[in-house]
């Protein structure tokens, strides 16, 4: 892809607008965000680092570099890239100079109310830009999405076929609940982008929170034939162990595996095969991709994955009981993830409050809520986050034996009946959205206090994905054999067959020294003489 003739002729004109002389440096850099404007991130990262080579104090350059290095994970390279755009800023056009002070303050000074003003003033000033327009409503986006949302329509008024503006408007939709418009948007994206990616695969997304699995997939296939370096096998796989096809899902990670460009982005893979192998009973071979996960994302110096796979691989050592190392991991994972964001700061606490949940700690327990509340107060959560900490909340209560607010918690809305518009498919949002991977608390308590029928309710609930739910997590299999008992208990043999059937086809190739195997083939068996 090169530039034109007429484009080439008015990027001369426009240089005198950057902090570039240099025509070369900004066809380059145009070409950048040509492809940025499509996600198509490494081919961006090449054109901005070649208008980086041509000209070494090009500031914009730096600037959206910086945010693709901000993907691959490389917090260090991130920091280095804002900050010299902020370093060559300061003699830079006063369009440039402010946008690099909002993203900074946005991402390197975590001041979030200080970038919003900076972007309105630089959209105020320069109405007529319509990236302007996507910057502002992308950081007005999880606060006023209704403000998000008039910022991408004003985009869309200055190009009505500006892919990237139809994208995030309808994302922004989503988060309004807005399914429907969102689905609009996205398919007009498709008819004006036909031969891009990202339309179908943000199309794949929304299909994928709206429930309607074989749509996205499809979707996501048609993505990954158009690019096929985007790892469309990760999505198409999850969605295959939401149907508790473990095996294809396994298979389909593989090959996502060995599409993508970058360890980064392996690293992920891994972590997901880590993560089903465990639910699926072999947790020797779980822990051994996990590790793999690890190297990856070290040997591409991408610090959140590193914290991230180690929180996943703490929440399974706290789930094995093994609390010892739980504590090691969350430990080191607090050391990588704290510097980050306030979503990584989250993840390291959510696991040492699961931690000191499965010791007894409550102390330990009070704290870690206070600091997650002050983090992200539960007055700002979005339903689904709130969602998401209620069930934090059940398990202490659970913990303490306190039962009766466990009930009234429970009452509440759940993560299986809230769908999380902000889920994507990547580790930090959707790698936490299955952690803890086991929430059958509820079921639990309400089987000792002899409610069999409601703790099967809870049961159907947690296992039951697709549209007119909210359950986006993956199906843990241990429920299977857990709610075989309790139909034992009502003598429902056809469902207690079933269920203990279904568990055993799913662990078939389970970890030997694991008990449940053995005891529902006891139970099977007794109950089909």
């Amino acid at each position: 892809m090169g530039v034109a003739g007429p484009q080439l002729d008015a990027t001369r004109m426009a240089v005198a607008e950057l902090t570039t002389r240099s025509t070369d440096a900004y066809a380059a850099y145009l070409q950048g965000m040509e492809h940025l404007n499509k996600l198509e991130e490494p081919e961006a990262r090449r054109f901005f680092e070649k208008a980086i080579a041509l000209d070494p104090e090009f500031a914009v350059a730096y600037l959206r570099l910086g945010r693709i290095l901000d993907r691959e994970g490389n917090d260090e390279k991130v920091r280095e890239a804002y900050r010299k755009a902020k370093e060559l800023s300061a003699h830079a056009p006063e369009k440039e100079r402010l946008l690099i002070e909002a993203k900074y303050a946005q991402r390197i000074e975590r001041d979030a109310p200080k970038a919003l003003g900076i972007l309105k003033t630089l959209v105020s000033k320069f109405p007529a830009e319509k990236d302007f327009r996507i910057e502002l409503g992308s950081l007005l986006m999880r606060t006023d999405p209704d403000a998000a949302i008039a910022e991408y329509r004003a985009a869309l008024t200055l190009d009505p076929d500006f892919g990237l503006a139809l994208n995030q408007l309808a994302f922004a939709l989503v988060r309004k609940g807005d399914f429907a418009g969102a689905q609009t948007a996205l398919e007009r994206y498709v008819a004006v982008a036909p031969n891009e990616f990202n339309p179908l695969d943000s199309l794949g997304l929304l299909l994928f929170l709206r429930g309607r699995y074989d749509e996205a997939m499809d979707n996501y296939e048609k993505a990954g034939r158009l690019n096929p370096k985007i790892g469309a096998d990760m999505p198409i796989g999850y969605m295959i162990a939401l149907k508790e096809d473990y095996d294809g899902a396994l298979a389909s990670l593989e090959r996502s595996m060995t599409s993508v460009e970058s360890d980064a982005f392996r690293a992920e893979g891994a972590a997901w095969q880590g993560l089903i192998n465990y639910l699926i009973g072999r947790r020797t071979l779980a822990f051994e991709r996990l590790e793999a996960g690890l190297a990856l994302a070290r040997s591409s110096k991408s610090t959140f994955r590193e914290g991230m796979i180690l929180v996943i691989r703490g929440f399974i050592h706290g789930d094995m009981e093994e609390l010892d190392r739980a504590r090691e991991d969350f430990d080191r994972a607090r050391r990588i993830l704290e510097p980050i964001s306030a979503s990584t700061q989250v993840a390291w606490r959510a696991g040492f409050l699961y931690l000191n949940m499965r010791s007894g700690n409550a102390a330990a327990q009070d704290k870690l809520m206070a600091e997650l509340d002050h983090i992200a107060p539960p007055e700002n959560l979005t339903p689904a986050s709130a969602a998401m900490r209620r069930s934090f909340l059940i398990l202490m209560h659970l913990a303490r034996g306190e039962e009766e607010a466990a009930l009234r918690e429970a009452a509440l809305p759940r993560i299986f009946e809230v769908v999380n518009p902000n889920l994507n498919f990547n580790l930090m949002s959707l790698g936490g959205h299955n952690l803890p991977l086991t929430l059958d608390g509820i079921a639990g308590l309400l089987d000792r206090r002899g409610e069999t029928d409601k703790a099967i309710e809870e049961y159907r609930q947690l296992m039951t994905t697709g549209p007119g739910t909210g359950l986006r997590r993956l199906i843990n299999p241990i429920y299977h054999f857990r709610v075989a008992g309790l139909y034992e208990k009502k003598s429902d043999k056809a469902k207690a067959v079933e269920h203990y059937r279904k568990f055993l086809e799913i662990w078939k190739n389970a970890d030997p020294d694991i008990p449940e195997p053995g005891l529902a083939k006891a139970r099977l068996a007794a109950l089909e003489r």
